[in-house]
C-alpha cells in the first residue's frame, strides 16, 4: 500500500465479499470507457508517445459520442446516480 500498488487490504475472511462487490461496481459502471481504458494501457507498453496519443484522442473522442457519456454527465449534472447501458 505504501508504494501505491494497491488501493485496500482486506482480511481473508472478507475477500470474497470485497471482490465480488468490486466486480459488481466495474460491471454496473461505464464499461465501454472501461474497456477502452483497458486497451489503452495495454498498448501504452509497446508503442511510441506520438501514437499513444493519438490512440487516447481517439479513444476519448469515440467514447464521448456514446449514450453512456450523455448518461454519464446527465447524471452529474441531476446530481443522481447513472444508469449505463454499456454502449
Amino acid at each position: 500500500m505504501a508504494l501505491g500498488i494497491v488501493t485496500r487490504v482486506v482480511p481473508a475472511a472478507q475477500l470474497l465479499d470485497e471482490a465480488r462487490a468490486l466486480a459488481l461496481s466495474f460491471a454496473s459502471g461505464p464499461t465501454t470507457a472501461l474497456g477502452a481504458s483497458k486497451r489503452l494501457l495495454h498498448a501504452g507498453w509497446t508503442g511510441t508517445l506520438e501514437t499513444q496519443m493519438e490512440l487516447e484522442t481517439r479513444t476519448i473522442a469515440d467514447v464521448a459520442r456514446g449514450p453512456d457519456a450523455h448518461e454519464g454527465i446527465a447524471a452529474f449534472v441531476e446530481k443522481r446516480p447513472a444508469k449505463f447501458v454499456g454502449r
